[in-house]
């Protein structure tokens, strides 16, 4: 079996190329977009974390990814502000 797959690619040389160089070029691109959305994230946590503030506000629904926030209700929303 082992010879019988030996010699199709050597038979086939353009055509055993072409795969071979497919196969790469579909995994290099698979590690760019691992790398960068990794990047992406651990940029956009390092902002949050650089961010001198005890409490963020954001609207409803905001998410910046692995972020996780809480959705205040408007009452407690003036409550905060009437303390401050």
């Amino acid at each position: 079996m082992a010879n019988l797959a030996r010699s199709n690619i050597f038979h086939r040389k353009a055509r055993s190329a072409i795969s071979i160089l497919a196969v790469g070029v579909g995994v290099m691109l698979f590690l760019v977009l691992v790398g960068m959305s990794e990047g992406s994230l651990r940029e956009v946590a390092e902002r949050m974390m650089n961010v001198d503030a005890d409490l963020m506000v954001h609207s409803a629904g905001w998410s910046p990814g692995t972020c996780v926030t809480a959705t205040f209700s408007n009452s407690l929303a003036t409550v905060i502000s009437a303390r401050t």
